[in-house]
């Protein structure tokens, strides 16, 4: 297989295995909401920009700035596809630098999955103004985020872990 061709393979896996990420690290978030603290959960929606979580915020920003009409429910397909792509995306590219940098695999993905976390939860969502700074969550809110992201780059890393066994 040619160089080019085998980076190309290694972005369209790792795309598919950052949706698979996304799609199991929610049902894990989702199961930690569930039980959390009332008043934990009632905090971070309070700190939300404007009310709305990333990917929603990310939509409403778009549509401020192109004047394009916003959806008027959430979850809407622009926010889930927002959503999706900010685990699809970093898929595709972990899958190629992995390959170049294996120690990006350490923990079996849980340096990718905590690094996302870092990066787009805890420092990027914020200085885009699509979140609130760090310390306006509770610390509820910073858990199940960790937790959930390890989650994802641990799927993300096993999904590859089997592309490559069958490649």
């Amino acid at each position: 297989m040619t160089h080019q061709r085998s980076d190309a393979l290694d972005l369209a896996m790792g795309a598919v295995a950052g949706a698979i990420g996304v799609w199991v690290m929610d049902r894990v978030g989702w199961s930690m909401y569930r039980r959390e603290d009332p008043t934990a959960f009632q905090r971070e929606h309070e700190a939300r920009s404007e009310r709305r979580d990333v990917a929603h915020a990310a939509v409403k920003k778009a549509a401020d700035l192109t004047g394009a009409p916003l959806p008027t429910r959430e979850p809407s397909g622009a926010g889930i596809a927002v959503h999706y792509a900010l685990g699809i995306l970093p898929g595709a590219l972990y899958a190629a630098a992995r390959r170049k940098y294996p120690a990006l695999t350490a923990g079996h993905g849980t340096l990718y999955g905590f690094g996302l976390f870092v990066l787009m939860d805890e420092i990027t969502a914020p200085a885009l103004g699509l979140a609130s700074g760090p310390a306006k969550y509770p610390w509820q809110a910073h858990a199940r985020g960790l937790v959930s992201h390890l989650v994802l780059g641990i799927v993300t890393e096993t999904v590859l872990g089997a592309f490559r066994r069958i490649r």
